[in-house]
C-alpha cells in the first residue's frame, strides 16, 4: 500500500500549495492594475475633454468619447474616494480571496492526508 510520501501523493499534496501560488501571484497582479486603473480614472476629466475636442475637429463620430464622460461624471468621483480611503475597500475584497486560496489549500492537504490515515 502507497504512503503518503510516496511520488504520486506528494504530487496531490503540493497541487493544492502551487495553486494558491499562482493564485496569489495572479491577485498581487491585478490589484496592481486595478490601483493604476483607478489613479488614470481619478484624473481623466481633461483628457476626456481634450479628446472630445480633437474628435470634433476630425468630425469624428462623438458617440462613444460623451459615453466615456457621462461614465466619468460617477466613476470619477468613486475613484478618487477610493484613491482617499488608501484603496481600503478593493484591498478588503483582495484580503477575502487570497484567505480563501489559502483556505481551500490547507482543507485540500488536509483532507488527502485524512484519507490516507483510513
Amino acid at each position: 500500500m502507497p504512503s503518503i510520501l510516496d511520488a504520486d501523493v506528494s504530487n496531490w499534496v503540493v497541487g493544492p500549495v502551487g495553486r494558491c501560488v499562482t493564485y496569489v501571484a495572479e491577485e498581487t497582479r491585478v490589484a496592481a492594475v486595478l490601483q493604476r486603473a483607478l489613479v488614470a480614472l481619478a484624473r481623466l476629466d481633461p483628457f476626456l475633454r481634450f479628446a472630445r475636442r480633437g474628435f470634433q475637429q476630425a468630425l469624428a463620430p462623438l458617440e462613444g468619447i460623451d459615453q466615456l464622460i457621462a461614465h466619468q461624471k460617477t466613476l470619477g468621483p468613486w475613484a478618487k474616494a477610493l484613491l482617499a480611503a488608501e484603496l481600503h475597500p478593493i484591498n478588503s475584497h483582495a484580503l477575502i480571496g487570497l484567505w480563501t486560496a489559502v483556505e481551500v489549500a490547507v482543507e485540500d492537504t488536509a483532507c488527502l492526508i485524512h484519507s490516507w490515515r483510513l
